[in-house]
Order: C-alpha cells, then sequence, then structure tokens
C-alpha cells in the first residue's frame, strides 16, 4: 500500500508518517479514483492539479519504485466520467466526439515529440504514453516543488534579475522544441514550477500543437492576462512569439505580483503598466525586453526564444538594449489618427465576433528577424485595410451622389415650384438604391465551414464561509454566472456560504455556474462546547504546527468556519480534545479548532506543504 499523498510505502495501519496524513482518497467522482493501477504498474495517487486539458495525478511506478506524475487527457467541458460505475472518460455530447477524438490524438503525437527531450534542464520528462479508459496518459517525471502560483503566494514576488536568470533554461529548451514546430501555448505561472533545488521546469503540454497547415479543427482554452491576441481569433497567426509572450507575461506577475492586462482588453485600449510604474525595482534594459516580449501585436514583438535569450543575457550584463519597433500598419492606413483608430476597431470587432483562431503556417518554424524583429504583414491585415479603404470609398461616394440629389432637387424646385418635401422618398429611394449597389460590389462569400470554439478559463473563487451577497459579487467579477440553493445548517449562520460546487481554485470555461448553499439558518450562540468533541481526561497535550506557513484557529470544527487567529510555524497550542479532522485546542487565550494535519507532538517533524489549510 501507497501513501495517497506521496507515494511513501505504509506497511501498517492507515496513517502515513512521511507526510503525516490519513491516507483517504481526495479525488471527484470525475476523477480517478487513488489506488487505480494504470498500464499494469502505475499506482493512481490523488490528484494533484486539473487544468483546461486534463487532470494530473502523484503516482508510483511500481516497477522502478520511483514517483511519478500522471496526466490524463481530460478536456474541461467537453468530457465527463462517473467513477462510481466506470473509469472511462466520455465526451459529455455528441457534438464534442469530433474533438475529443481529435484532441487524444493530437494529445499522443505530441507526448511523442516531448518524450525525444529527455534531459532538457527546462522542462518536464516524458517517461512513458499509452491509451487505456478511452483517453491518454503521459507518465512525466515527479518535480519536487511548488508551482509559481503558489511560491508567490508564499514568498512574495522574485527580484527582476533573479526571475530572468531563472528563466534561461526554460527559454533554452522552448528554443529546441521551436525548431521542431512546437508551440507550447499555454505559459502561466501555473504551469511552471519551482523546484527545491532553486531552479524551475516548464511542464504541461497538454495544449501544446505542432505549427502546421491543418485545418482548423481545434478548440482553445486560454488563461486571462496570458494570451496574446492572436490566440483569440480565427486568423491570428501564432508561433514562437505567442509562447514569447506567455513567457514575458509570467514574468510580469512573478515581478510585480499583477497578473497582466488581456489580450483583448489591450487591443482597444492598452491600459498595461511597466513594472516601473509599479514601483517595481528593475533595470531600463530588462524592462525593455519584458514589454518588448509583451507587445499586443506579433509583429511588434520579439520574434523567438533565440531573440528573447540573446536580449536577456545583455540586459543581465547591464548592457544597453535598444528595439526598433516597426509599425503594425502601413504608413498609408497610419496617416491619421482616424484611420489608425478604424484598423484597431477592425481587429477588435474580428475578435470579438470571431473568438476563434488559425494555426501557424510557415516554412521556417524559426523565423529570421530583421533588425531584431520579423516583420511581414498578414493577408487578414491587408483585408482589413481593404476593408477600411471601401468603407471610405462608400462614405465618399454616398456624400457625392446626396450633393448631386440635392442640387437636382433644387433645380427642380426652381423649374417644377414642388418642394423637395412634397416628395421626401426620391431622396431616401435614390440614395438606398445607389448605397445598395457600391455595397454589392464586393462578392458575398459563404462560409461553408465551421469555426473552431475558443474556451476561455476561469478560477473559481473560494466562497465559502462568506456573506451571500459578498460571495456573489466575487463570482460575478470572475465573469462565472451563479445559482442558489438554501439549507439548514448547525454550523453556519444565516444568509453565509455552506459550501460550493466547483470548489474554489478550480478552473472552469468562462460564464459557467457555480452553485452556491447558503444558510437558512439563524445560529443561537453556544453555552458549551460540541457535542462531538472528545475531551482529554487527564490534561492537555503539547501539539507544535508544523504549516509552512501558519495554520488557522477556527471557532467550529469546519474548513468554512470562522477564523479566530493565525497560528505561526513553530507556535504551540494545547490539545484539549479532538474531532474528527480537528483537533480542539487552547492557543494563549483563545480555544477553538485546527486542522490535524498541521499540527505534531514532535517540534522539528516535516513541514506540511499541503494546500489544505484554506488560508
Amino acid at each position: 500500500m501507497y501513501c495517497y499523498s506521496c507515494m511513501n510505502e505504509i506497511k501498517d495501519g492507515n496513517y502515513c508518517y512521511k507526510c503525516m496524513k490519513e491516507n483517504v482518497p481526495e479525488s471527484s467522482s470525475h476523477q480517478l479514483k487513488a489506488g487505480t493501477v494504470l498500464h499494469g504498474k502505475y499506482f493512481v495517487g490523488n490528484p494533484i492539479g486539473e487544468g483546461g486539458f486534463g487532470i494530473t495525478y502523484i503516482g508510483k511506478d511500481t516497477v522502478l519504485g520511483k514517483r511519478v506524475a500522471i496526466k490524463e487527457f481530460f478536456p474541461s467541458g467537453s468530457a465527463n466520467r462517473n467513477n462510481d460505475v466506470s473509469n472511462n472518460v466520455e465526451p459529455n455530447s455528441s457534438s464534442k466526439e469530433a474533438f475529443f477524438e481529435k484532441g487524444k490524438q493530437n494529445f499522443l503525437v505530441e507526448a511523442r515529440s516531448l518524450a525525444h527531450y529527455d534531459n532538457e534542464p527546462g522542462i518536464v520528462d516524458v517517461i512513458d504514453f499509452f491509451e487505456e479508459n478511452n483517453t491518454v496518459y503521459i507518465i512525466m517525471e515527479y518535480l519536487d516543488g511548488i508551482n509559481l502560483n503558489e511560491f508567490l503566494k508564499k514568498n512574495g514576488v522574485f527580484s527582476a534579475e533573479t526571475l530572468f536568470g531563472l528563466m534561461l533554461p526554460i527559454m533554452k529548451s522552448l528554443e529546441k522544441i521551436h525548431a521542431d514546430g512546437v508551440v507550447h501555448r499555454d505559459i502561466t505561472p501555473d504551469n511552471i514550477m519551482y523546484l527545491y533545488d532553486g531552479t524551475l521546469k516548464l511542464m504541461d503540454f497538454g495544449s501544446a500543437r505542432f505549427i502546421t497547415n491543418e485545418s482548423n479543427d481545434v478548440s482553445v482554452i486560454l488563461k486571462e492576462g496570458y494570451a496574446p491576441e492572436e490566440q483569440y481569433r480565427k486568423n491570428g497567426k501564432q508561433g514562437p512569439w505567442t509562447d514569447v509572450y506567455g513567457m514575458c507575461a509570467t514574468m510580469y506577475k512573478c515581478i510585480t505580483g499583477q497578473i497582466p492586462e488581456g489580450g483583448l482588453d489591450r487591443i482597444r485600449e492598452d491600459k498595461l503598466k511597466r513594472p516601473s510604474e509599479l514601483g517595481i525595482n528593475i533595470s531600463q534594459s530588462l524592462e525593455k525586453v519584458l514589454m518588448y516580449g509583451m507587445a499586443v501585436f506579433h509583429e511588434n514583438r520579439c520574434q523567438n526564444m533565440t531573440e528573447l535569450m540573446d536580449m536577456t543575457k545583455r540586459a543581465l550584463n547591464s548592457e544597453q538594449i535598444t528595439i526598433n519597433k516597426k509599425d503594425t500598419v502601413s504608413d498609408e492606413i497610419n496617416k491619421t489618427k482616424m484611420a489608425d483608430e478604424v484598423y484597431r476597431t477592425q481587429v477588435a470587432d474580428e475578435i470579438y465576433n470571431n473568438r476563434s483562431q488559425d494555426r501557424y503556417v510557415s516554412e521556417d518554424p524559426m523565423p529570421q528577424s530583421n533588425n531584431g524583429i520579423m516583420y511581414e504583414k498578414s493577408s487578414n491585415q491587408k483585408q482589413i485595410k481593404k476593408k477600411a479603404g471601401l468603407i471610405v470609398g462608400i462614405i465618399v461616394v454616398v456624400i457625392a451622389i446626396v450633393g448631386v440629389v440635392v442640387a437636382f432637387g433644387v433645380l427642380g424646385n426652381n423649374s417644377n415650384n414642388k418642394s423637395i418635401d412634397d416628395n421626401p422618398s426620391t431622396v431616401v429611394e435614390t440614395t438606398e438604391e445607389q448605397t445598395t449597389v457600391e455595397e454589392t460590389t464586393e462578392p458575398q462569400t459563404e462560409e461553408t465551414t465551421q469555426e473552431p470554439e475558443t474556451i476561455v478559463l476561469v478560477q473559481v473563487p473560494d466562497v465559502e464561509g462568506m456573506k451571500s451577497d459578498d460571495a456573489i459579487d466575487e463570482i460575478e467579477r470572475r465573469n462565472l454566472k451563479y445559482n442558489i440553493k438554501f439549507e439548514e445548517s448547525d454550523r453556519i449562520d444565516l444568509d453565509y456560504v455552506i459550501s460550493q460546487s466547483p470548489v474554489g481554485g478550480r478552473e472552469v470555461e468562462e460564464g459557467e455556474a457555480v452553485t452556491i448553499y447558503i444558510s437558512k439558518t439563524s445560529l443561537q450562540p453556544e453555552t458549551e462546547e460540541p457535542t462531538t468533541v472528545h475531551l482529554i481526561d487527564n490534561g492537555s497535550t503539547m501539539l507544535y504546527c508544523r504549516a509552512s506557513d501558519f495554520a488557522t484557529l477556527r471557532e467550529s470544527p469546519s474548513r468554512s468556519s470562522k477564523s479566530i487567529v493565525k497560528i505561526l510555524t513553530g507556535e504551540r497550542v494545547d490539545k484539549l480534545g479532538e474531532s474528527g479532522d480537528f483537533y480542539y485546542v487552547r492557543f494563549g487565550n483563545d480555544t477553538g479548532y485546527v486542522l490535524k494535519d498541521f499540527f505534531s507532538r514532535d517540534p522539528n517533524a516535516p513541514l506540511n506543504y499541503d494546500d489544505g489549510n484554506p488560508d
């Protein structure tokens, strides 16, 4: 038997003394049950992550006896499973079947490609891959650390110089992957691990794809703030520059602590502040490199990892960085502010209307730069300019026609003693007829192919224990809908959230509904300790806080109950009793409940880095 949380072998009982946890499954109904064995040798533990394309579990290679990470293809919003019935993953509707099958094949192809990059310092190693349970699994090395989002929560932001230096191995590895025509497309703080040896590794290539000229038959899953504008639209040209944006957006978050403005928002009005404007200590050279990698349009952006690495190394060596930007529109279009606004509005309208993407097509997977910048106008931009010119032409023709008609009407009035107002339809009909003729001069083509779906992921907020109005505001702020259900509760007061579904922290599609269960019970002040607490007859037992940061003393034995005070790592409490997963303790002059996982009789017990602490 192996511990579902750390894969340590448990010989007696049901408690792991390595990670100090009860060995209980923590999977939901749509996830594999802990204890499942895949491919005859991979023991599945508890889930350790879930994203747009799959679920990751901690696991054990029972043949080699080493820990692994097991990535399961499970596209959010397109697949489902009931693990009480079967381990099989099925598309959740007939309309998703083609996408699901295509996604499985892409997952396998990309696994084969990534398996060639053994021992790359900047990316996770792929050990094995196979099909089972009507889905695909990738077995990867287990990375002993925490992702950058968790690191930021526990330790705060990085210095700019430190972070750029740590990112260089990832840039180098991506340079090789891009050369083989693969783009990651989902570089975010969630997908980069900070290992306990002080290095970084990029993982989760579930949304990667080959740079090909195939048709647009894939759905796109994006994370707001880290996806450039070309990932949102049908004719958006993707390539190594797309990963450059994700890399620099991730560094922006790790340096400033703020998620960058979204790619869509920046098209209409770019309000992204430089780190120095936020009070961050960063050299001008590094800031230039960072902002160059986050240019809104890819023609203005750093084009590949080779260029980004070179500029980063020079900036870290205190060399001056000069960036010669080229305009994304032609001189003719950019002659007036109005014309430039027409161009930006056309692109923004296209993105909001299509909300889809195209594939990057190039004979050369690593386009050469011209003075540090690859500049090539896309056919989409040319079409936009032609349409802008056509609109201006139509307006000019209409104005001219109106002038002729008005003049004709005035002459007619002098000769026939008639007012134009006597027959207003003459002007209207003539104008409409001429406008119709002009508008139909451009052939209209009927769209025959179905545009791919774009899925934008947002993180569900944790609203358990919050006042209902505050919970609703937080849910709506994430562009999510909500359902309300009322329940009796003996632990949560009137109008507070008892629980929610999906749970906080899970990534779902933008616009999905979160169900919140609100207490309809008004609790009376308790006059005695809950009867569920088993008190110790012969006094108290001293316990030490072994949480990595702090643990929370709560009013009742529930994760969502109101907190009283924070207990820092190493501080002592007196154990008075216990109730389920909680100890009933005294801390100073306060009494309350703490999670058992974060306390030990041994003051030198290993720290618990688990995410179980709600705070």
